[in-house]
C-alpha cells in the first residue's frame, strides 16, 4: 500500500515537472491563452453546475443569464492566467511580483496597524493571484508567512514551499506549527490566510454569505482574539496586465471580552461580510467553481461525531490494561 502511493505521489511530482517545463518554452499571452482554455473546457465539464449554483445563490434572477456566462468565462481567463504566472513564479517569483503587482494608497491601513507591534492577521478571498501577494510585500520588506495545509503529496508539499521561500515567503502548516504562527504575530510580523472556501478540515462556524449559512473557518479570528492583534481584509484586483493589492481598515478584537466564542464568531462575521461586499462589486474576479455550500449543518455535525469517535477510540487504545 505505501509502495502505491509512493508511486502515486512520484507519478503527480513528475507530471507536474513535465507540464511546467514544456509550458515555460512557450510565450506568456500564448501560455495564458492555452491554460485559460483548459480551465474553461474542464468548467464546462466539471465545475460549471456548482458555478451556477453559486450564481444563483449570490444573484438570484438580478442578473441575466448572459452576465452570469460571462462571469464563468472570465473565471476560466483568470484562472489560465494565474496558472501562467505560476510558471513564471517558480523561476522568479520576486521578479515577478515586481512586474505585476503594485499597492494603492490603502497600504497606509497595514502600516498602522503592524504599529502597535502586535502584528497583523490578513485575510484575503481567491482573486487575483493570491500567491504574488506576499511575495509582492515580502520584496518591500514586510516580514511574515503565510498559512495553510500541506499537500497530502509531500513531493507537491514541498515544491509549494520551495516556491514561496525563494520569494522570501515562510510557510507554516496550520495544524503543524500553531506556535509558531502566533510567534510571527508576537513578534511583529503578518499571518496571511485564505479563509473564503467551504473545507472539511478547517474549525468553523456557519455565517452568512450571500444571504445562506455557510461554513466558513474562524482560524483567522481565533488567531486574533488570541494575539489581540488586528485582523485586515485585503484584495489582488486585477487591473489590466497588473494586480492592484487592496486593504480594507483593521477589525480590532476587544481583549476584555470574557465570552472568547462569541468575539471569535463577531470577528469572523466582519470580514465574512467585507469579503461578499468586495466579490458583488468584483463578480468576475473569484472563483466561482468551488462548492462555497458544500457543507450543511447534518455534514458538520457528522463530522464532529466522526472526529469525537476517532478521539475515543484513540483514549481508549492508550489506556493501561487493568
Amino acid at each position: 500500500m505505501r509502495t502505491a502511493r509512493s508511486i502515486k505521489y512520484f507519478s503527480e511530482w513528475l507530471a507536474l515537472k513535465v507540464a511546467v517545463s514544456a509550458l515555460r518554452v512557450l510565450p506568456s499571452r500564448a501560455r495564458a491563452w492555452l491554460l485559460s482554455g483548459a480551465a474553461r473546457v474542464a468548467g464546462s465539464l466539471v465545475f460549471d453546475g456548482i458555478a451556477r449554483k453559486n450564481l444563483r445563490i449570490a444573484f438570484g434572477d438580478a442578473v441575466a443569464p448572459g452576465f452570469r456566462r460571462e462571469i464563468r468565462r472570465a473565471n476560466a481567463r483568470a484562472i489560465g492566467r494565474m496558472l501562467s504566472e505560476w510558471v513564471d513564479y517558480q523561476k522568479n517569483g520576486p521578479a515577478l511580483a515586481a512586474r505585476a503587482v503594485y499597492t494603492d494608497e490603502t497600504l497606509v491601513f497595514l502600516d498602522r496597524a503592524l504599529a502597535a507591534g502586535r502584528g497583523a492577521v490578513v485575510v484575503t478571498p481567491h482573486f487575483g493571484n493570491w500567491e504574488l501577494f506576499p511575495a509582492h510585500l515580502a520584496a518591500r520588506g514586510y516580514r511574515g508567512a503565510v498559512v495553510g495545509r500541506s499537500p497530502k503529496n509531500p513531493r507537491l508539499a514541498r515544491e509549494l514551499v520551495g516556491m514561496r521561500a525563494r520569494a522570501g515567503v515562510e510557510t507554516l502548516d496550520a495544524l503543524r506549527q500553531p506556535r509558531a504562527i502566533l510567534r510571527t504575530l508576537q513578534s511583529g510580523g503578518i499571518v496571511g490566510l485564505l479563509p473564503d472556501l467551504d473545507s472539511k478540515r478547517a474549525a468553523g462556524e456557519f455565517v452568512p454569505f450571500f444571504g445562506k449559512p455557510a461554513w466558513t473557518p474562524i482560524g483567522p479570528a481565533h488567531l486574533a482574539v488570541m494575539a489581540n492583534a488586528p485582523l485586515l481584509t485585503a484584495y489582488m484586483i486585477s487591473s489590466g496586465d497588473r494586480y492592484c493589492l487592496t486593504f480594507e481598515p483593521a477589525v480590532m478584537p476587544d481583549p476584555n471580552i470574557k465570552d472568547k466564542k462569541s468575539e471569535i464568531l463577531r470577528l469572523t462575521r466582519a470580514w465574512a461580510e467585507r469579503f461578499e461586499a468586495k466579490i458583488r462589486a468584483n463578480p468576475h474576479q473569484w472563483v466561482w467553481m468551488h462548492d462555497r455550500f458544500a457543507t450543511t449543518p447534518d455534514k458538520a455535525a457528522e463530522r464532529r461525531r466522526r472526529r469525537m469517535g476517532a478521539a475515543a477510540d484513540r483514549a481508549d487504545a492508550t489506556e493501561s490494561p487493568t
